[in-house]
């Protein structure tokens, strides 16, 4: 019996076909390909059907910063806005200062 099962395994080794790597390194490239060009059309369809609500929404934002002036490398002048009011800061090695502006009345 054993004779007879070694006969049959050594028969399927000599008749088993070595794998044509090229063929399957080909039809790899084509499946990723194909993925990528569905995965790109979808993400297509998605923008179009949800017209930019997809984008990040851009709030208003309570600081904003005016200006910057450098007046050597370890001194500078900022001005910002918080909440409609300009504030002009200094910032230096020894600190930082911070003064309201006074808007101008025309």
């Amino acid at each position: 019996m054993l004779h007879l099962l070694a006969d049959v395994v050594s028969d399927q080794v000599e008749t088993a076909q070595p794998p044509e790597f090229t063929a399957l390194f080909v039809k790899t490239l084509l499946l990723v390909g194909v993925l990528l060009a569905i995965t790109f059309f979808a993400l297509w369809v998605l923008k179009r059907i949800a017209g930019g609500r997809f984008e990040v929404a851009r709030r208003e934002s309570l600081v904003n910063i005016i200006e910057r002036k450098g007046l050597t490398p370890k001194v500078s002048l900022w001005v910002v806005e918080i909440e409609e009011q300009k504030y002009l800061i200094v910032e230096a090695h020894s600190g930082v200062s911070c003064t309201p502006i006074a808007e101008k009345k025309a």
